[in-house]
């Protein structure tokens, strides 16, 4: 199997070229999976820099010139940087890419935060950083892992350089090279990166008992190959006019890794029709005799499998266990959604949401995995944030402050914050399902009393709101 890619990725050393190295023979190797095409460089902004758009110089140098010294990105008044970096797509971020130097110039702690457009150093030193990673004192190129899973819905970067090798004696810090790998795809539906594989045979790999008949529910589960194909007389919840969407050719869909990976087998119609994500994937120009392959490392098979179930049938097997296990499910899988650009799945999920634990929610308590899945894994402006928040302020409790004490999403106490000094006079409603369906954009907060202008559609509770 091998790699397909745009021409602007590469393929380059994994970690340390030193500077006294060749680097003339190294117009082909680049790296494999360089992001750099999906880099909106005039909307970088640099906090304290020395030179204005020197930070922006700095990440726009090409793989070519990753060794130049010049130009170089400094700090100013103290040894801080605060870098944002905006992507006109949506990447997975695998590692950042970084020179320095071997002086005390060099930069030590190094917080990223993804999908902020709000940072300052006042934040960037309060909030909790999507990770923190602690750099080395080095004038190699330096490829820094990073926790790939916190990183899969990037639309924006922050690098915030908290301090340097000086220990509070050195006030510069000095920066040569950023740079960035991982995979991306344009939200234009335009192909990136994906694999492909020649020829692959859907008769070399095992089959679900019963496909031949029917989608049944034994799709999923970790290890062998999957067949999420219908034959005739087989509903889809789409219910597409075209007969071909069904008797479309197959994609294989790979996911996950080692002993945990499943292969399943999806029309192609019908998985472009409602993911955007894999639109865009599978609108490259495949050669003949080559069959199409996505690959999704990074992504739970049965989280896969419960998409697939509703992208056939509709629905979805129930976790099993308590509420708080069942909402850190359905977090997963609504930010799966937003992984693969499905709107509507995600307002599937919602909706899922809304019928989940009925009455029980007073008495279910903090559901702090589920707000830290859906935090880690969806922009700011998400409905589903909006959701979560309007029911803490709706059926929270006191005793919920000690149970959540214990490492407390920082952003999540920042929005709820706001959200109970926005809340209005009277008895405060979560309001129906709909309400957090996306596309729409939903006011500020959804919480109002009666005859209060965020519940002036529903002046008596109706029969769709969630509890």
């Amino acid at each position: 199997m091998s790699h397909c890619h745009d021409e602007h990725d590469h393929h380059g050393h994994d970690h340390s070229e030193g500077a006294a190295h060749d680097h003339s023979d190294d117009i082909t190797p680049a790296l494999q999976n360089h992001v750099y095409e999906p880099i909106d460089f005039s909307a970088i902004n640099t906090l304290n820099e020395s030179e204005p758009r020197a930070g922006a110089k700095v990440v726009q140098k090409t793989w070519m010139e990753r060794m130049d010294h010049e130009p170089e990105l400094s700090s100013d008044a103290d040894e801080q940087l605060l870098m944002h970096v905006p992507f006109t797509g949506q990447v997975r971020l695998h590692s950042i890419l970084l020179r320095t130097s071997d002086t005390s110039h060099a930069p030590s702690t190094l917080k990223l935060f993804i999908n902020r457009d709000d940072l300052d150093f006042s934040t960037a030193s309060s909030l909790p950083p999507t990770q923190t990673l602690e750099l080395p004192q080095s004038n190699e190129l330096q490829e820094i892992g990073i926790k790939r899973a916190l990183f899969n819905t990037v639309r924006s970067l922050d690098l915030f350089f908290e301090d340097n090798w000086g220990q509070g004696d050195e006030d510069v810090t000095r920066v040569s090279y950023i740079g960035f790998k991982g995979e991306w795809m344009k939200l234009s539906r335009e192909p990136v990166n994906f694999l492909y594989e020649a020829a692959a045979n859907p008769g070399d790999h095992k089959m679900v008992s019963g496909v031949g008949q029917r989608l049944g529910s034994d799709i999923g589960g970790a290890g062998g190959s999957h067949a999420a194909m219908a034959t005739d007389g087989v509903y889809t919840r789409h219910d597409l006019e075209d007969p071909d969407t069904l008797e479309s050719k197959p994609v294989k869909v790979t996911v996950g890794q080692g002993s945990e990976q499943s292969v399943y087998y999806v029309h192609e119609t019908l998985i472009r029709t409602c993911s955007a994500f894999f639109d865009a994937a599978l609108s490259q120009k495949w050669g003949q005799g080559e069959d199409k392959v996505v690959l999704l490392p990074d992504d739970s098979p049965s989280l896969f499998a419960d998409y697939l179930s509703w992208l056939y049938w509709g629905h979805w097997s129930r976790g099993a266990g308590g509420l708080p296990q069942v909402f850190a499910v359905l977090g997963q899988l609504y930010v799966l959604g937003e992984k693969l650009l499905d709107d509507e799945f995600q307002n599937a999920v919602m909706d899922k949401m809304s019928q989940a634990g009925g009455g029980r929610f007073v008495r279910s308590g903090p559901l702090s995995e589920f707000v830290d899945i859906l935090y880690a894994g969806t922009p700011a402006q998400s409905p589903a944030r909006r959701f979560v928040i309007d029911f803490y302020v709706r059926y929270g409790a006191a005793d919920w402050v000690d149970k959540s004490r214990v490492g407390v999403n920082v952003e999540f106490a920042d929005d709820l914050l706001r959200a109970f000094f926005n809340k209005p006079v009277g008895e405060p409603k979560v309001l129906g399902a709909d309400y957090y369906h996306k596309p729409q954009e939903p006011e500020i907060y959804a919480l109002g009393s009666e005859g209060d202008s965020a519940s002036s559609s529903t002046t008596e509770e109706p029969e769709s709101c969630l509890w």
